[in-house]
């Protein structure tokens, strides 16, 4: 049990009520979801891929449409750049930055690819009061923080899974390592986690078994340059927050959480980033989620649950 980390769950995914409908389309590199209740004056939320994840995939417009109900507002999911067989391969001058640990022109894209749809909405850069970011998303969403045009102002960033915050080891190992957890991210749940989706999600039950060998042969680049980024020693999540903290996250709290079963974003670990955080003066709530794994994400009603669960607390400190 981790003193640092209040225990969420487990997630009772058969009380979790469907949600409410929303209006989404996909825009290029963007996949918008609007709630039906929103008010046209509702804070927008910008969801930060994991690893493999882009726009047109079911899970990713899923996951979208539940934070949009969840909200009662704006989602907006961004692909990272080069990660989408739909989308131009990775530039040269991403491959080269991601080869240095450097984020940041990946932001600035993804800011850019944000600015557009928030403009063709109605909305402006001031109207983002939420960060999201799931795995490989939580660093993005650090970064897409640290690099936030000026008028962001964020009331949350929510951090979930973060993989790779320890950074003690050589490259190499840090990408073995990560590696080798990955492989085993679902643990035996993992089929179960996606057969268990709940029928209002059940388009996510029906994705091509193949598409992530696919992957691996249409963009071998964006499945591999992400992970050496983070992995690259001069990238360090609590660097990008702490920076952030003078600008986009002056009034945000960041919330940090972990499954307890997981192997990709160790407990420890993530004791290590709140603690830091801490120190640094920054407002920090950690959470660990109970019988839980790094792909109970793929299920949309415990992403429903983990983000209600969440936020009550958010609320309540």
């Amino acid at each position: 049990m981790s003193e640092l980390l209040e225990q969420i769950g487990p997630i009772d995914m058969d009380a979790i009520q469907s949600p409410q409908p929303v209006d989404s389309e996909l825009r290029e590199s963007v996949y918008l979801a609007d709630s039906t209740l929103s008010d046209g004056e509702s804070p927008v939320a910008v969801l930060f891929s994991q690893w493999s994840d882009y726009c047109e995939r079911a899970k990713q417009q899923g996951r979208t449409e539940v934070l949009a109900d969840h909200i009662k507002g704006l989602a907006i999911t961004v692909d990272n750049p080069g990660v989408s067989p739909q989308a131009d391969p990775m530039s040269s001058e991403i491959k080269q930055a991601l080869k240095e640990g450097d984020l940041s022109k990946v932001s600035i894209l993804q800011w850019d690819a944000v600015g557009r749809a928030l403009d063709q909405k109605g909305y402006d850069f001031g109207d983002v009061k939420r960060l999201v970011g799931y795995s490989l998303g939580s660093h993005l969403a650090a970064s897409a923080a640290k690099h936030a045009p000026g008028e962001v102002s964020l009331s949350q960033l929510d951090l979930f899974e973060t993989p790779v915050i320890d950074k003690t080891s050589r490259p190499a190992k840090a990408m073995a390592t990560l590696a080798m957890r990955f492989l085993a991210h679902g643990g035996d749940k993992l089929a179960e986690t996606i057969a268990a989706n709940p029928d209002w999600a059940a388009r996510c039950r029906d994705e091509d078994p193949l598409l992530l060998p696919k992957m691996v042969l249409q963009r071998p680049a964006g499945l591999w340059y992400y992970p050496r980024a983070i992995a690259h020693p001069e990238n360090d999540i609590a660097s990008d927050l702490m920076s952030a903290s003078r600008r986009s996250l002056r009034e945000a709290v960041v919330t940090v959480s972990a499954t307890n079963a997981d192997k990709v974003s160790p407990i420890r670990d993530n004791e290590r980033l709140i603690q830091r955080l801490g120190v640094a003066g920054m407002s920090v709530m950690g959470f660990e989620i109970m019988d839980a794994v790094h792909a109970s994400q793929d299920n949309m009603a415990w992403w429903k649950g983990v983000l209600e669960e969440v936020d009550v607390r958010v609320k309540n400190q």
